[in-house]
């Protein structure tokens, strides 16, 4: 289970399809659509990336990096996604 939400098959995709419409959401500045996201699943500081998102209006954010920990270990019992994102005016 991650987060709220049972995995019961393709745990590495699943995680990589929750976190790319989190990161989408994230890149197109819609704080409130993150939020609803994170609701249905574990994200970590879901609270201050809102704050920065509503701080940041008109800027641009680019994904430069995402992994997640079964890219290292393949361990399928407990999936945690990483996003490097920067943000420019």
């Amino acid at each position: 289970m991650y987060g709220f939400a049972p995995v019961k098959k393709d745990e590495a995709k699943w995680v990589e399809k929750t976190d790319k419409e989190i990161i989408d959401a994230i890149l197109g500045f819609r704080a409130s659509e993150m939020l609803e996201l994170s609701k249905a699943t574990t994200v970590c500081g879901y609270a201050p990336i809102a704050v920065l998102l509503s701080a940041l209006k008109g800027a641009k954010g680019k994904l430069v990096k995402y992994a997640t920990s079964y890219d290292i270990s393949k361990n399928k019992d407990a999936i945690v996604g990483y996003a490097g994102i920067v943000f420019e005016k």
